[in-house]
């Protein structure tokens, strides 16, 4: 038997540390290891590039727009599917819309679900939405399925502003964040279903739905009145609240004061508007407010029924007793 069949076979290992070793003394086996772990992901990167293109395009994995789910998340953090009532057309065409014109992209152009930022597209493009609050989860399922869940945008109250050198009253639609929603989606007929601030003669500081007034304004008042008030607002026969001044030489100030109206035109002098912790506002809170006017309702009557008697109601501001007297202003 000859020599070279006794020796033991060459193998690839043994040839690369001994390259290895050669450079790095001592370090050939944990040299080698990160050579072979180098090398199987250099493999890896080929192969995908080469599998990438039609792997992604394929049929099974294409995403289209009847494979995308849009849910609701309701206030009691309950999921459901649809979109509220006052939404009356799919946002899931214009989400798509959306993340198409982020990516340079036809809309017609389909998505591949094993695209890795899918996810990440849809959150960014469904947060720029104009009735999207916030954005709960966009999660993928098989084969080819997105669901998205999202906090919708609910109107709350319309700001008629109308400014003192003007003839014209614009409208603007606002949510609980005094954010202006998209006026198109509102008819005349569904405007007047909402609480309206009337006369109010200051503009956002855009017009673009998602914009809204300088911080401290009377319109994040109002919302928050409108707001507090709740279902009251319609059981109580609330219409609609005015900014007024104190004084008649007095400007809209920082600490704005409301008249609230009813449908035959019954008036509320609510005063200020409370915010905890901002001292020199209003020291009773709207909550206690709308209990004293649930009691005058309670005792007295409703205020708000057409051709009868206009009541005029005061709800004493700061320093005073917070009671609600039979009193015109």
């Amino acid at each position: 038997m000859s020599e070279s069949e006794n020796d033991p076979p060459v193998l690839l290992g043994d040839i690369l540390r001994s390259m290895v070793s050669f450079f790095v003394p001592g370090r050939g086996y944990i040299a080698t290891g990160v050579v072979i772990v180098l090398l199987f992901f250099a493999g890896l990167v080929v192969l995908w590039k080469t599998v990438e293109v039609p792997l992604l395009s394929h049929d099974r994995y294409l995403l289209t727009q009847d494979k995308i789910e849009l849910k609701q998340c309701l206030a009691d953090g309950k999921i459901q599917s649809g979109q509220p009532p006052w939404i009356t057309r799919d946002l899931v065409p214009e989400v798509l819309e959306l993340v198409a014109r982020q990516q340079h992209r036809s809309a017609n152009e389909p998505f591949s679900i094993l695209d890795p930022k899918l996810v990440e597209m849809f959150k960014m493009a469904l947060q720029m939405h104009p009735w999207v609050r916030r954005v709960v989860s966009v999660t993928k399922k098989s084969p080819a399925q997105l669901e998205m869940v999202v906090e919708y945008r609910r109107p709350v109250l319309v700001v008629e502003v109308a400014p003192e050198d003007a003839d014209t009253i614009t409208f603007y639609p606002v949510d609980a964040d005094a954010k202006i929603l998209p006026l198109p989606d509102f008819p005349l007929s569904e405007l007047g279903k909402y609480p309206h601030l009337t006369d109010y003669p200051y503009p956002p500081l855009g017009t673009t739905p998602g914009s809204c007034w300088p911080t401290g304004n009377a319109v994040e008042d109002a919302v928050r009145i409108v707001c507090d008030f709740g279902d009251y607002w319609n059981q109580l026969g609330m219409k609609s609240l005015r900014v007024y001044r104190e004084r008649d030489d007095e400007t809209l100030s920082s600490e704005n004061h409301f008249i609230l109206y009813t449908h035959n035109d019954s008036t509320i002098r609510w005063g200020a508007c409370f915010r905890e912790g901002i001292s020199g506002r209003e020291v009773y809170t709207n909550e206690a407010k709308i209990q004293k006017i649930i009691q005058y309702v309670n005792q007295r009557g409703r205020i708000d029924v057409p051709g009868t008697e206009r009541v005029h109601l005061v709800l004493q501001s700061k320093n005073a007793t917070g009671t609600v007297s039979e009193s015109p202003f």
